[in-house]
């Protein structure tokens, strides 16, 4: 990925939001969605890699990532095929994302309109299209690297087949 020294700090490790279903229909298409917070300033380019014991065994197939950054509900909105390494690891790669700064909240008063507009400007979403080809939870770990930082905490998510799946009433 293209270095960039535009960002002060790196995209916050702390996701903002999880959206997904609650179980998966085993070999159906699922999605899930996460939101992050920049904590950061301006920058270009982001990576989402995903990887774990499940990947490795081909228990969970990753397809597609849609990014969305930017004003809501202007985001601009990049699809990428997620690709394999040799590592077994799905890769995603946004080389020329455009990513907003940081938006700064009042601690006391009232939020503006304004003030929730940057927010939601500063927040990254990452829509995920896969499958899951076993009958026992999977679990699947995420992160999102910034071009600036190369730097990344792990998410942990738990894919869970649902109970008419494994053939449980």
């Amino acid at each position: 990925m293209n270095k960039s020294k535009q960002r002060s700090a790196p995209i916050g490790p702390d996701l903002a939001f999880y959206e997904g279903p609650d179980s998966i229909e085993v070999d159906d298409e699922f999605s899930i969605e996460l939101m992050w917070k920049n904590e950061g300033g301006a920058g270009r380019g982001l990576q989402l890699q995903a990887w774990g014991a499940a990947v490795a065994a081909g228990l969970v197939e990753l397809s597609q990532a849609t990014l969305m950054a930017g004003p809501f509900p202007d985001a601009k909105r990049v699809s990428v095929k997620l690709e394999q390494d040799a590592e077994t690891a799905y890769v995603a790669d946004w080389a020329e994302a455009q990513i907003l700064p940081a938006a700064l909240v009042p601690t006391s008063g009232p939020i503006s309109a304004t003030d929730l507009e940057a927010i939601g400007a500063a927040m990254i979403t990452i829509r995920l299209h896969g499958r899951v080809h076993g009958e026992e939870p999977v679990v699947l770990l995420l992160g999102l690297v910034d071009d600036a930082s190369e730097e990344f905490d792990i998410l942990e998510i738990t894919l869970v087949p649902s109970p008419s799946a494994r053939g449980t009433p």
